[in-house]
């Protein structure tokens, strides 16, 4: 007789399978099931899928009576709460993962790890997909893969799957950021910035001096916040950290993301006007801090800088800045200097931030159009080929002239 104790023999669709369906207990008294399926199609034939479906109930028996499965596993909400304790994650990444947690993974945070399945996770993606950027997607995927290297980490066997996820790409369009600024425009938000009485006018200066540097030297607004006396040379500022956050607070002094985002830039004449009213300027340690010594938050400066903006009905942010000096430099022919200034990792980041304003477009494709315009040929004149040919028989005219010539100067 067959020994089939938990096992089922069922005809789907796709054919004849052994279903396995082993209840237990958990170790906090909760009824939890084992289950499988093995299909008759990928062992070839029934009888050894049925040995491969009892050598897999046996195993699974195993691990029950020695407690390996009864062992309860965390759900996504404990993992989420975890994982703070465990990786190192910043403040301000933890807020970004909190309104992504709250959206995507809140309606099945009590999902145990080991029950969650790569349709949960897939379909969990494409949903996210329909109303949000590629960057959250990637974010969500993250979160997923963060729930079972924690698992890992606190000593729960469980198979990752976001391995047998693709990313679905985001229904929404993102547009680049423009980079089309006109020094007009910027003087503008310039002179508007002083006399905006959103906030108070140290700080309105202080944003003016960021925007400053920034036009100058293309560094990012959280190095040009974290500058000291000290990174002040004669002939260059040296850019070795920023304002970041870390695991307990935000708007603290952290280290450069990566070596190529520590580097030198060379101080041009204008550039020492600025920093020499800057450093006669400033009351703090940190030169571009607030006034009363605290360091700036990045959403904070976006927000008071988006608002001149709005007001002076001028279109413009903080980071076409950055735009903005990549696209001259590359405009340049200077690649390798853009790069290096930047703090980029690659070429390929360079390039990204660099962006061609509608006057360039239009001067290229006017240029283009001459060089490839056919030449009208004209008909008054013989062609190349012709024209030498005529000279040749000119040529020998003359010679036969002078043959003639010297033969009757003998005669």
């Amino acid at each position: 007789m067959k020994d089939l104790k938990y096992i089922r023999k069922r005809v789907r669709k796709y054919g004849t399978a052994y279903l396995i369906d082993i209840p237990y207990n958990s170790d906090t008294g909760e009824l939890r099931h084992f289950t499988r399926t093995v299909k008759v199609i990928d062992y070839g034939d029934e009888k050894t899928a049925l040995i491969a479906a009892q050598k897999l109930r046996n195993d699974a028996l195993n691990d029950i009576n020695s407690g390996k499965l009864r062992r309860s596993y965390p759900t996504l909400k404990m993992l989420y709460e975890a994982k703070w304790e465990i990786l190192s994650l910043t403040v301000k990444t933890k807020e970004r993962h909190d309104s992504i947690y709250s959206q995507a993974i809140a309606p099945i945070e009590r999902k145990y790890i080991d029950q969650l399945t790569s349709a949960d996770i897939q379909l969990s993606l494409n949903q996210y997909a329909e109303t949000h950027s590629d960057d959250q997607v990637q974010r969500l995927m993250t979160i997923y893969r963060q729930f079972y290297r924690t698992a890992y980490i606190l000593g729960y066997d469980v198979t990752d799957q976001t391995r047998a996820v693709i990313r679905p790409k985001s229904k929404i369009v993102s547009k680049r950021k423009p980079a089309d600024m006109t020094i007009e425009d910027f003087r503008q938000i310039l002179d508007g910035l002083l006399v905006y009485d959103g906030f108070e006018s140290y700080d309105r200066r202080c944003i003016w001096f960021i925007l400053m540097i920034m036009y100058y030297t293309g560094v990012r607004p959280a190095e040009a916040m974290a500058l000291t006396a000290g990174d002040i040379h004669p002939d260059y500022i040296d850019i070795n950290k920023r304002v970041g956050s870390t695991r307990k607070e935000k708007r603290t002094i952290v280290p450069n993301k990566t070596e190529e985002s520590d580097r030198r830039i060379p101080i041009t004449p204008e550039l020492r006007q600025i920093l020499d009213q800057l450093l006669q300027w400033s009351k703090n340690k940190y030169l571009l801090a607030c006034e009363d010594g605290s360091l700036w938050e990045i959403d904070q400066m976006s927000n008071l800088v988006y608002a001149v903006a709005r007001k002076e009905h001028v279109r413009f942010n903080a980071y076409m800045l950055r735009h903005k000096m990549s696209t001259d430099l590359l405009h340049r022919g200077d690649p390798v200097i853009a790069r290096d200034l930047l703090g980029h990792t690659s070429f390929s980041m360079t390039l990204d931030y660099a962006r061609s304003t509608d006057e360039q477009i239009r001067s290229a494709m006017i240029q283009r159009t001459a060089e490839i315009q056919p030449k009208k040929k004209s008909l008054d004149k013989p062609a190349e080929t012709t024209r030498k040919i005529y000279q040749i028989y000119r040529l020998c005219a003359v010679m036969r002239f002078l043959a003639v010539f010297r033969d009757v100067l003998k005669s």
